[in-house]
């Protein structure tokens, strides 16, 4: 059987207005939506923080009942800044938390709506951006402080999904900047 892969991506900006005081850039979510035919999968990339587990179930239950994709079918990735909520004990208020998961499920089901035949590539190139931080001081102690001796990662992975034309749909990478 002759499958076609199909991928599907949409972003929006998710910076809310309570969230103003305490970003300074707009923050994003973006989603590309991969299909076999009988199977799709969600890759949810959000610019907080982090994600508590109780959040994060309410988040996948959103998205399923909007596309009907299963949670297991479902990764959200929080892109790690400090320029959002989600980090240093901040946090979103109850209504920014259910307007935030009908925002990410809409943009998931965006994506769903956009989805067409593509090809994927993946590669790795050499790149660094991030440097260790965290180093040992005379009293044993770790420290945040520059470690050019310290473990890095000297790479990006990239995924990319491109349109039948060759056109990009989305591009994907990681970069560890807490190896």
């Amino acid at each position: 059987m002759n499958t076609t892969l199909m991928a599907g991506a949409s972003e929006t900006v998710i910076t809310s207005i309570k969230d103003r005081p305490e970003v300074y850039a707009e923050l994003y979510a973006r989603v590309l939506v991969l299909a076999d035919g009988e199977k799709q999968l969600a890759i949810v990339t959000a610019d907080y923080g982090q994600f508590t587990l109780q959040y994060n179930k309410v988040l996948l239950d959103a998205i399923q009942g909007a596309t009907g994709i299963p949670p297991e079918h479902v990764v959200i990735n929080c892109s790690h800044t400090h320029n959002a909520p989600g980090v240093d004990g901040r946090w979103i208020t109850e209504e920014s938390e259910a307007w935030l998961a009908t925002c990410l499920a809409e943009l998931v089901k965006d994506a769903v709506d956009k989805l067409e035949p593509a090809t994927l590539r993946v590669g790795r190139a050499p790149v660094q951006v991030g440097y260790n931080r965290r180093i040992m001081n005379d009293e044993g102690q770790i420290v945040m402080a520059p470690n050019p001796e310290g473990a890095v990662v000297p790479w990006v992975d990239v995924l990319g999904a491109y349109d039948a034309n060759g056109d990009i749909i989305a591009v994907l990478f990681s970069h560890a900047a807490h190896p």
